[in-house]
């Protein structure tokens, strides 16, 4: 099955390529053949079903032709990827948004440069990987584990939802956690562990921080504008030149030396 649905994408890939080369194919001509590409994909992925090292070498197989780096068009979208085993996984800049990867383990990989917007990473394993500049608006990492050495420098990642229960995004090994720099505007954060977290510079306009912990967290010059702050716990965090304006800050801990570190 999996030889048939390979020798299709290849025989696709010419008129897809001569778009992006020569643009002898119309915009409308490419549209239809990356939508056939990703009716053939969805089906293939159904069939497999609980076939989760055939998933990833399907996956493998569609990065290493170039059929995930289409950036306006997601081949994944509606794919059912839950529960895979994606440990050093090398993805840079696909476009794997739309796509449900939840309980999946992503350890040692390297995201960088992806599209991961509006997919859905419940409960995911991310240990050591390397999400620099990966683009994850309005995507969902609810209950999932961030650890080791990560990167995380420049990524994009408002409007995602990281809460809703106790056992939302911890991130271990706090202090190798480096998401400086990173948007996480009107994120969802409600009862997240982000204690020790470095989030210098970062921007958490309008996030929802509701009952967070950020003990010992790293915070100057970071822009909460407007923030949920209530009943979060910055105790001995750094908040140095941090943006507190219009915050909601009813009963949340805050050590006033943090705000001069």
């Amino acid at each position: 099955m999996l030889e048939t649905y390979f020798n299709e994408m290849l025989e696709l890939l010419p008129k897809i390529n001569d778009w992006n080369i020569s643009k002898n194919t119309t915009e409308a001509e490419l549209r239809a053949l990356m939508t056939s590409a990703r009716d053939k994909t969805l089906s293939v992925f159904k069939n497999l079903k609980d076939y989760k090292s055939e998933k990833r070498r399907v996956l493998e197989f569609l990065y290493n032709i170039g059929l995930l780096k289409n950036h306006e068009f997601s081949l994944l979208k509606d794919v059912n990827l839950k529960y895979l085993n994606l440990r050093n996984i090398h993805l840079e800049g696909a476009n794997l948004s739309e796509a449900n990867f939840s309980f999946s383990d992503f350890s040692f990989s390297n995201l960088s440069n992806t599209y991961l917007n509006k997919s859905y990473f419940s409960a995911c394993i991310f240990k050591e990987a390397n999400l620099t500049n990966a683009d994850c608006r309005f995507s969902c990492f609810n209950q999932s584990v961030f650890c080791g050495n990560m990167l995380f420098y420049g990524k994009h990642f408002s409007e995602s939802f990281f809460a809703s229960s106790k056992r939302s995004i911890r991130i271990e090994k706090t202090k190798s956690a480096d998401l400086s720099n990173a948007n996480f505007n009107h994120a969802q954060f409600n009862q997240a562990n982000l204690g020790g977290v470095q989030l210098t510079n970062a921007s958490m306009v309008n996030s929802n921080l509701k009952e967070a912990n950020l003990i010992d967290a790293k915070l100057p010059k970071a822009d909460l504008t407007e923030a949920d702050l209530e009943l979060a716990d910055f105790s001995n965090a750094n908040l140095e030149g941090a943006n507190l304006k219009g915050t909601n800050r009813k009963d949340t801990k805050i050590d006033p030396q943090s705000l001069d570190h």
